[in-house]
């Protein structure tokens, strides 16, 4: 099943061992804070140093300047 979601869900998936592949897009557009908090990629979970999740890459690919990455859950 493919699930987007924010943080939160992430957080969620990955403490419930539900995340087995993760897809991640870099974009060429940058963004920064001045005042306003925002959330990490994965919120609600603690996971360094005790309990990482290592993942593997599984696969890469560019259009144009972005990239598509595919990552693995290694256990």
């Amino acid at each position: 099943m493919l699930t987007e979601g924010g943080p939160t869900v992430m957080g969620e998936l990955i403490r419930a061992g539900l995340l087995d592949e993760m897809f991640l897009t870099l974009s060429p557009v940058l963004a920064g804070r001045k005042r306003e908090q925002r959330l990490g990629m994965v919120e609600g979970v603690e996971l360094m140093p005790k309990a990482p999740v290592w993942n593997r890459l599984l696969s890469a690919r560019r259009q144009d300047d972005y990239l598509f990455l595919r990552y693995g859950l290694r256990s």
